[in-house]
């Protein structure tokens, strides 16, 4: 009686078509958004299924669905093997022999368009629960390695009678494994809001505190990302426009919507010690694109998290481009139109250098540029499909109790030598992430790991790249050391 209920998921979840035929058959059929490219016993064509006998034996074309069926053996095959659910024994002095066991992972993610942003205050989270008949969640007390490190193999035909023995029991766990789930979500999610009222506070008061100090400043705040969408819009309001973005997407955007505004854009930049500052997009002057016609390749340039900025030199290149805003409002002195200056703080020189209009600029030269395009792409930033693929993480509270028992496992930070200087996870060992793969052959596979960065990107693309070496017992420290500093140890620097 709990067949047809199973296969009407199983055709559900891998997108076959069933319709019903008459009241004891169904018409079953591939269809387009059909999870794989072919299902065990299905025909091409589709074909009519029953779970009644007597209706089966009427038909010479009807297929008779039993649990002994091809196609119920196959798809029960598909599941257990696809690494999305598996059946094993374990030996565990936490379990008594016989129990029945249920580990669940949740991913809660953000479904949302990359303009908002949201992963930067909710990166994907796993909840994990594992739970008994006596519907107890037991997950701290058996983590992951240890149902790992302690599973029995069992053979296909063992786990299909496992399976059709205890199917109403494990759908029985499994809603209430869906239960604790949701009940946990609240929490992740009250805190990720938290964190984006904090941050829009500090705006907030770092906004009021400046309009304290000059009441003529007005404020216009747009809680919105700047896009080819708006940007025009936006920007057309105003007659000096100052680009202080970390990332070449933006740049180029500010670049080409100045251009096409006709409106100065005072242009400033950091990375670790140096800066540049120029006016472009001016009459008669050269604009971004004369001085950088492509983006460089997408990695080549490693962000401001991974190479690391001179805190001051954000504030000295600020006050360099509010210099230049200015000058061009007074119309007084000589502005850096036509001009780079190089900043270097290590050296405390200033050099610049001069940067003539390209006319073969396709923005302010042969003006080939007419609209606004997609940026990202432009740049190559857009998510190759591996980057959608799930990077396994573990909590800091979790890591932080699996550090205080006997576990096997390894720490491995994946920052900058400079960022190691300034705080560290104790036990933890430095691989920076650009040096990962020439390092793999002193990482065992034999051990858990759990990489960690500042935030957790780069610690989830570390995770990546190991799986993608053959590392299985893996994980990403969810938030990095941020959210370790902030839920486990408050001595740990944040920066």
């Amino acid at each position: 009686t709990l067949l047809p209920g199973f296969m009407e998921n199983v055709f559900d979840c891998y997108g076959i078509s069933l319709e019903e035929d008459t009241a004891q058959s169904y018409i079953i059929a591939p269809s387009e958004h059909m999870q794989s490219s072919s299902f065990p016993g299905l025909d091409p064509e589709g074909m009519t299924i029953t779970y009644d006998r007597d209706t089966a034996l009427a038909y010479e074309d009807m297929q008779f669905l039993t649990w002994e069926h091809p196609m119920v053996t196959g798809a029960l095959d598909m599941i257990l093997s696809e690494g999305n659910t598996a059946v094993t024994a374990i030996k565990h002095k936490e379990v008594r022999p016989g129990t029945l066991l249920l580990e669940c992972i949740y991913l809660l993610d953000t479904p949302s368009h990359d303009a908002l942003q949201s992963s930067r205050y909710l990166p994907p989270t796993s909840i994990r629960i594992v739970l008994d008949p006596k519907q107890q969640n037991l997950a701290d007390r058996l983590t992951h390695s240890h149902i790992n490190r302690s599973q029995i193999p069992l053979k296909k035909e063992m786990t299909r009678k496992i399976v059709r023995s205890q199917t109403q029991e494990i759908r029985d766990m499994l809603s209430h494994c869906d239960s604790l789930a949701r009940q946990q979500a609240p929490h992740i999610l009250s805190r990720a809001q938290q964190d984006i009222s904090a941050t829009l506070q500090r705006e907030i008061d770092r906004l009021i505190a400046l309009r304290q100090v000059n009441p003529n400043v007005r404020v216009d705040a747009y809680e919105t990302r700047l896009t080819s969408l708006n940007a025009l819009g936006i920007m057309g309001d105003y007659d000096i426009v100052a680009d202080g973005s970390d990332n070449f997407a933006t740049r180029y955007l500010v670049n080409d919507a100045c251009v096409l505004l006709g409106r100065p854009n005072v242009y400033g930049s950091i990375f670790r010690f140096d800066g540049q500052v120029s006016v472009f997009a001016a009459p008669d002057g050269p604009c971004y694109r004369c001085l950088y016609r492509e983006p460089p390749p997408p990695g080549l340039v490693p962000s401001c998290a991974e190479g690391g900025v001179l805190g001051v030199l954000a504030g000295l290149v600020g006050v360099i481009q509010a210099t230049e805003v200015i000058k061009l409002i007074l119309g007084a002195g000589d502005s850096l139109v036509g001009r780079l200056l190089l900043i270097d703080a290590l050296g405390m020189t200033f050099r610049t250098v001069r940067i003539r209009r390209d006319p073969d600029c396709p923005a302010c030269g042969t003006r080939e540029i007419t609209q606004l395009i997609d940026y990202e792409e432009f740049c190559g930033m857009t998510r190759p499909a591996e980057a959608d693929a799930y990077v396994p993480e573990i909590d800091p509270r979790d890591l932080a109790r699996r550090l205080t028992r006997p576990d096997d496992i390894e720490l491995i930070d994946v920052r900058e030598p400079h960022e190691w200087e300034i705080s560290r996870i104790s036990g933890a060992r430095l691989i920076p992430l650009d040096g990962l793969a020439q390092s793999l052959h002193t990482i065992g596979q034999e051990r858990d790991l759990v990489c960690y960065c500042r935030n957790g990107a780069r610690s989830a693309a570390a995770v990546t790249q190991l799986q993608a070496a053959g590392f299985t017992r893996i994980w990403s420290l969810a938030g990095g050391i941020e959210r370790w500093s902030d839920e486990v140890d408050r001595t740990v620097l944040k920066y």
